[in-house]
């Protein structure tokens, strides 16, 4: 069955979406969604029909994971349901939830839809409620960012994710400021260890406790870490991580390890 223009009306209606996305575009997703799509958009018009206010999120979270499966690159219409998700959550935890607890699990549909999410999202900001303006995969959680939750329960793969999409390391280490996390070698677990390890490569410096845990001894930072640390942050503000990295007119190998990819 496809949906039509009316249709579609009624199905974005109860939060006003029709004031601020492209319905045409909008409606051209719906109507060709099939098989794992359709169900999706079918639950998200059921959500709508029984309690209209008390879903809007969770059909927000459903229509942008529609949108992700499909590869609609519209930064414009996406964007703006991102927006909506962030005026009324206030976060983007509900986009991440696989990412954040399977890690290495994480099925490779999911592993694409976080990074679409990224890419999507990699050159909006968005103030917080203390008037900071901070990028969209650094927006937080509970005293918390995305990498900074995955740095704190040891979740390496998606604290990579996280970290070549232009999560800011120095505030994935303010998050262990207010959660903590030990610094005895023998009570951290091998997941942690390489969490750790990934953050120490694209972070300016680590506290002298965090890199003492280190398989490494903690030493003077290389030229080339400093210049890493200063190319990643230049692209990150400007939007352009991971995916401006191979426009760079450096070696390959350089490449490789300005995204994280060697250390």
């Amino acid at each position: 069955m496809e949906y039509n223009m009316e249709q579609v009306s009624e199905l974005t209606e109860p939060f006003d979406w029709m004031m601020f996305l492209d319905l045409k575009t909008f409606s051209s997703v719906i109507s060709n969604a099939q098989g794992e799509f359709k169900k999706l958009l079918d639950n998200a018009e059921f959500a709508l029909s029984r309690n209209p206010k008390s879903m809007e999120i969770e059909v927000m979270v459903i229509v942008l994971h529609v949108m992700s499966k499909m590869g609609v690159y519209d930064h414009s219409l996406v964007g703006k349901i991102l927006d909506m998700l962030f005026e009324l959550e206030g976060h983007f935890i509900p986009l991440f939830l696989d990412a954040l607890v399977r890690d290495d699990d994480i099925s490779e549909a999911d592993s694409k839809a976080v990074e679409y999410f990224l890419t999507i999202g990699s050159t909006k900001r968005y103030r917080l409620g203390d008037g900071r303006q901070v990028r969209f995969v650094d927006v937080p959680f509970m005293n918390s960012t995305l990498a900074g939750i995955t740095l704190r329960s040891g979740r390496p793969s998606a604290l990579r994710t996280f970290l070549r999409f232009g999560a800011d390391p120095s505030v994935a280490l303010e998050s262990l400021a207010v959660t903590g996390l030990t610094t005895d070698p023998r009570r951290l677990s091998v997941k942690r260890k390489r969490a750790l390890d990934i953050l120490a490569s694209a972070a300016p410096q680590l506290p002298l406790s965090l890199a003492s845990l280190l398989p490494t001894p903690p030493g003077p930072l290389s030229l080339k870490h400093s210049c890493k640390v200063v190319v990643r942050r230049c692209l990150a503000e400007a939007g352009y991580l991971p995916l401006g990295i191979p426009t760079l007119r450096v070696p390959s190998d350089l490449h490789r390890y300005l995204d994280l990819d060697v250390f």
